[in-house]
Formats: structure tokens, sequence, C-alpha cells
């Protein structure tokens, strides 16, 4: 079993949840004030901003982690 640290906790839950939630927000405002007709096609990019998040917030977990082992 994996053991998180609140620091860890708050990076993940910080790239997993509040940065893709502000960015889907920002682009369907977006996409609402810039098309007339809103489709389908104009908003379903937004549904994969979050795996894109997700794979950057992974990948910064990571890195981060390699960071501090190499640190100490």
């Amino acid at each position: 079993m994996l053991k998180l640290n609140t620091i860890k906790k708050i990076i993940i839950g910080f790239f997993f949840i509040f940065i893709p939630m502000i960015s889907i927000k920002i682009e369907l405002n977006n996409v609402y004030n810039k098309f007339e007709i809103v489709d389908g096609f104009n908003t379903l990019y937004v549904i994969f901003k979050f795996p894109i998040w997700w794979i950057m917030g992974i990948l910064n977990v990571y890195l981060i982690n390699i960071k501090v082992k190499n640190y100490r």
C-alpha cells in the first residue's frame, strides 16, 4: 500500500482536481463566447483535458520524488 504524506496528497489533489476543473470552466466559457452554435464538436476537446492534466500531474509527482531522493 502506498504511504502518502500530506504534501504529496496536496500535490496530487492540485494536479488531478483543481487545475483541470479551472481549465474546463475557462474553456467552456470561451466556447460559449466565441461560437453562436455550440454543439458536441465544440466541447468534445474539453473531455480530453482531464487525462492530459492527469498525465502531467503524474509526471510532476514522479519528477519531484526523483529530485527529493537525489537531494537526500
